[in-house]
């Protein structure tokens, strides 16, 4: 309270000073008046990556105003939306443009994606080719110096919980098949990263080391089922696979908070459904994008 009330004070003495000076000016003659040459604001410095700890308003705004077209056109913040594993989203509104997610890696999120090879370059390029078929939302900017990625925000559009995903089983089922359909070669052109599929098995490994690096109490029949897992492993490994097992355009983390949903307005009309949050986003098996839902 006490470093408050300090600041309060300096705030009046300073703006106090400023009308003293003010009042002294206006009684000089004119030709005798002091022009101060106005100071021209300093360019803003190049941005860190905006992370939890210093994750204000403020940083928010100051990365998006990278954008050569929002420069001059005021925003706001309108309200901090989930957060991901990797990133936090907030809601921002641009004046005249509407509003976007803006999405940006978090402080440890570096190490997460050299083991898992992602990025937000890769994040982009995947969430872009979904946006353009229609299955998400329309990705507008990607900020390479800041790793932020800016997409347009769905309006009206709410998330599935996992019951409702459940009664939607259909629908679902109806775009992941779309999704599992779109070209491959465009996004192996527009990320290097993207080229590199998912494992699950590594991905499970990763995950186990990770644990054990970290003291996480794990289940004392884990050595069981992953020696399970290997086995599974080891049969798709040296077993011809049919043209279904090729890989394909995967989300990889399909949940009821990654499927938004547009309620029909008239009882004739089908529910729309779009995804979100392609963090995990990658080529991999259609089949266990299925087995992730």
């Amino acid at each position: 309270m006490s470093s408050f009330k300090d600041r309060i004070a300096k705030l009046r003495a300073a703006n106090a000073a400023k009308l003293a000076q003010a009042e002294a000016e206006k009684d000089q003659p004119k030709a005798k008046r002091k022009k101060v040459k106005p100071q021209l604001p300093q360019a803003l410095p190049s941005l860190p990556v905006i992370n939890a700890a210093n994750d204000s308003h403020d940083s928010v705004l100051r990365c998006i105003g990278e954008v050569l077209d929002w420069k001059i056109r005021s925003k706001r913040v309108v309200r901090e939306l989930n957060h991901g594993i990797l990133c936090t989203n907030h809601l921002v509104e641009v004046k005249g443009e509407g509003l976007f997610v803006v999405r940006h890696s978090k402080p440890k999120a570096f190490d997460l994606r050299d083991s898992w090879a992602r990025s937000q370059a890769k994040e982009f390029a995947f969430a872009s080719a979904v946006g353009r078929n229609h299955l998400g939302p329309t990705c507008v900017h990607y900020l390479p110096n800041t790793e932020t990625m800016v997409s347009k925000y769905l309006q009206e559009w709410i998330p599935l919980n996992k019951e409702k995903a459940r009664d939607q089983y259909r629908l679902v089922m109806a775009m992941l098949k779309k999704l599992h359909a779109l070209p491959t070669q465009e996004l192996m052109a527009s990320s290097s990263s993207a080229a590199i599929p998912f494992n699950v098995f590594q991905e499970c490994d990763e995950f186990l080391d990770h644990c054990r690096s970290n003291n996480v109490v794990l289940p004392g029949n884990i050595q069981e089922l992953y020696n399970v897992l290997y086995h599974w492993r080891d049969l798709l490994v040296t077993r011809p696979q049919p043209a279904e097992c090729n890989y394909v355009v995967c989300h990889n983390e399909l949940h009821g908070d990654n499927i938004l949903a547009l309620p029909p307005k008239r009882p004739d009309e089908e529910m729309q459904l779009k995804l979100i949050d392609f963090e995990f986003a990658s080529l991999g098996d259609r089949f266990y994008d299925l087995a992730n839902f």
